[in-house]
């Protein structure tokens, strides 16, 4: 089964909730998903996985992650 990893940052929840529904949609295509904040994130457990995507913060208030 491929894994993916979602990672995401959320000021307000809304991009939280944007990441709930992907993974909620990898699911049901049969994907091993899991979902973390971005900095929350174990480094070392990007090497076993095969595919992840980064789910920054859309506001305009706070930092984005991928500065």
């Amino acid at each position: 089964m491929n894994s993916i990893m979602i990672g995401f940052a959320s000021i307000s929840g809304n991009t939280e909730e944007i990441a709930d529904v992907l993974k909620a949609h990898l699911k049901n295509y049969g994907f091993d998903v899991t979902l973390d904040e971005i900095d929350e994130i174990d480094l070392m457990s990007l090497r076993i996985i095969q595919e992840y995507y980064l789910v920054p913060t859309l506001g305009t208030t706070g930092i984005s992650p991928m500065r």
